[in-house]
């Protein structure tokens, strides 16, 4: 559907063990990719950091196996951001992640507000489209279903609920 959403794969090439068969994850991320272009242009620079954020804005949950999976996310963002020569991308990258699950706008970096914008339409399963054509969300949609990816975070959201009842989605953040 896009070569963008190639870049993703290569990303998570080393992670496809831990992954698993939970493709659902990936392909969340490649409907978040295409929902962002949808809603704004990116020039190469946006796209590329947009990518990386992508590619590992909730992979804590699989490599940590924990819900409270920002901080681990993180950490492996900045490990791919060193290792590629690109720690320039780094504030934006770190603020994608760790502001995806904001529930307030983001006044101060508009990748990063864009960034939670894409990520609540594709959590929310296209009940929120900030004006993105129902007709282009049904059709990303169905090049890269969902593949169980709900279910997963819901077991997740489960298992956190019964472990930690004090703190059960770590990752809201005002």
């Amino acid at each position: 559907m896009h070569d963008a959403t190639k870049q993703i794969d290569t990303i998570l090439k080393p992670y496809l063990e831990v992954i698993g068969s939970d493709i659902g994850y990936i392909n969340h991320t490649k409907r978040m990719l295409l929902y962002a272009l949808e809603l704004q242009d990116l020039d190469d620079v946006q796209k590329e950091k947009f990518i990386i954020a992508l590619s590992f804005h909730d992979l804590g949950i699989w490599t940590e196996q924990s819900f409270d999976y920002l901080d681990p996310s993180v950490c492996l963002a900045q490990k791919y951001l060193k290792e590629h020569d690109k720690m320039e991308y780094k504030k934006d990258v770190v603020s994608m992640i760790n502001l995806h699950h904001k529930l307030t706008p983001i006044k101060d970096n508009d990748l990063a507000e864009l960034f939670r914008k894409v990520d609540m339409i594709d959590v929310y399963w296209g009940a929120v489209s900030f004006g993105i054509d129902k007709k282009k969300m049904k059709e990303i949609k169905k090049a890269f279903p969902n593949n169980s990816f709900h279910l997963t975070l819901m077991k997740w959201f489960g298992k956190r609920l019964l472990t930690k009842p004090w703190s059960p989605m770590p990752m809201l953040k005002w």
